[in-house]
């Protein structure tokens, strides 16, 4: 039951982000939560409706807000003491509330004893379709079956209870009027910029840490922790950079530094000239002070026979 109460919240939620175009984001949580706060500025389910409305215009909404704000009980449940002195007690007088119809009386009478043991007990808010967001909530209100107090009340305001009977046959109506109230209500007390906080969980407030620990955080983020680096990456680029410009200058056949036997240029040329250009270094030259032995003429062979026959 639980998770399928879930799900219609969250296809609840979807809907309404679906039906109007202007959800804005930024919002911020408080920092405290105060329970005497919330009991003091929230309706509760014993309130009359003048109560109920005069809370909702202290914040900027108006009664067709109250009207369609309560539209939400179309799904979920109550616990029995919100409504049970309706069923055995109501005002005081020992009686049932004469406004709720009988057989929703009965049955609810059924769901929630009068025993203090039935006090945590659940009860549909929307008994024909408690899991879905829809508008039979106001068919409820219609026909007297309102599961609380503050919600049957609707009824008796002629304003209310115009915009009661129209969202009952209106179902649209409903969809888009919930949709212009939830973000009215969305900008109710907004926290942005520096006030509030963001909250990683949302039941309690973050714990913001101490002014030491969060200096700390502040100097090594902003100290050499993060400049190191930087400095480490600039000596890098200014190292290939100055070797680049050395070898295209040699290449081009311009100077950079020295002469004589500092002649460094001259040395590099030497040493890479093959893997530089391709080219090749010549031959030392011989020093012209050692001889040269010149190659030796071979005899021609004797032809005896010839000379013998000559004589």
């Amino acid at each position: 039951m639980l998770k399928e109460l879930a799900r219609q919240l969250f296809r609840v939620l979807i809907y309404w982000l679906l039906q109007q175009r202007s959800c804005r984001f930024g919002r911020r949580d408080g920092l405290t939560a105060s329970q005497k706060a919330a009991n003091e500025n929230l309706p509760g389910p014993f309130e009359p409706l003048e109560n109920i409305t005069a809370k909702f215009i202290s914040k900027g909404l108006d009664i067709k807000d109250v009207v369609v704000l309560s539209g939400a009980h179309t799904i979920g449940f109550a616990q029995c003491f919100t409504f049970k002195n309706r069923l055995f007690n109501f005002k005081g007088s020992g009686k049932p509330d004469p406004r709720l119809d009988s057989s929703s009386l009965t049955n609810l009478q059924s769901m929630c004893p009068n025993k203090d043991a039935s006090n945590t007990n659940l009860a549909p808010l929307d008994s024909p379709s408690p899991y879905t967001f829809d508008n039979s909530y106001y068919t409820s209100l219609v026909s007297n079956s309102g599961l609380l107090e503050s919600d049957q009340a609707l009824m008796g305001d002629s304003t209310a209870a115009a915009l009661v009977n129209s969202y009952t046959y209106m179902a649209y109506l409903f969809n888009s009027d919930f949709a212009a109230s939830m973000v009215k209500m969305g900008n109710v007390g907004v926290l942005t910029g520096k006030n509030g906080q963001i909250r990683k969980k949302c039941g309690p407030a973050a714990t913001p840490p101490p002014m030491e620990v969060t200096q700390q955080a502040y100097t090594a983020h902003t100290g050499h922790g993060s400049v190191g680096p930087v400095i480490a990456v600039l000596a890098v680029i200014t190292i290939l950079g100055v070797i680049a410009g050395m070898i295209g200058r040699i290449c081009s056949g311009r100077r950079i530094m020295g002469h004589g036997q500092y002649d460094f240029e001259g040395w590099v040329e030497r040493k890479c000239s093959s893997c530089l250009d391709g080219r090749v270094d010549p031959p030392l030259a011989r020093p012209a002070d050692i001889p040269v032995a010149e190659p030796v003429k071979e005899e021609e062979p004797r032809d005896e026979g010839r000379r013998a026959r000559t004589k």
